[in-house]
């Protein structure tokens, strides 16, 4: 029996997992509220360091959005729903520099 992908509204929650960039792999947290296509939350290393999730949207198993840190960087991320997973990639952008990674989540239950 195949496994369908989740419904946009079921991405509500909390996922944790891993981001990895070139020479480090980052423990995060993200928080998301789906209203529809719309995508709120927020973004961080844990629940209680989060920023704010900006031009979120949910497209069928595409989930995209932006955050800006608290050092300025932009980051922006394109993930894909695979079961109870959220993987796919990120962009930081930080005044000339931009930087590559890969990131994993899954659900908190």
């Amino acid at each position: 029996m195949a496994l369908l992908p989740l419904g946009a509204a079921d991405l509500s929650g909390k996922w944790s997992g891993t981001v990895s960039v070139p020479d480090q792999t980052l423990q995060v947290t993200l928080i998301l509220k789906v209203d529809g296509a719309s995508l709120r939350g927020s973004f961080g290393p844990s629940e209680d360091q989060q920023s704010p999730i900006e031009s979120g949207r949910v497209e069928g198993s595409k989930v995209t959005f932006h955050v800006t840190g608290p050092h300025g960087g932009v980051f922006h991320f394109e993930l894909r729903v695979e079961e109870d997973t959220l993987k796919g990639t990120l962009t930081r952008t930080m005044g000339d520099e931009t930087e590559h990674g890969t990131i994993e989540l899954k659900r908190v239950r």
